[in-house]
């Protein structure tokens, strides 16, 4: 199922509340980067943890379609 026939609707979310929860998401990273900036590990943890979630997104949508 291509994005292009329904682009107000990604991973099942209206523009809406992406927009919400990608600020949502900034705006904790910005905060978590800047108090363990130095500690390297918790970043690649945290990165591992957003490329779950994108899989099980991606996962998600293609079950829905």
């Amino acid at each position: 199922m291509s994005l292009e026939g329904n682009p107000e609707i990604i991973f099942g979310l209206n523009a809406i509340e992406l927009a919400i929860i990608i600020l949502g998401a900034l705006i904790v990273l910005g905060v978590l980067m800047a108090i363990v900036r130095k500690v390297r590990a918790f970043l690649i943890g945290l990165v591992g943890l957003i490329v779950i979630i994108l899989i099980i997104a991606v996962v998600v949508q293609m079950m829905a379609a």
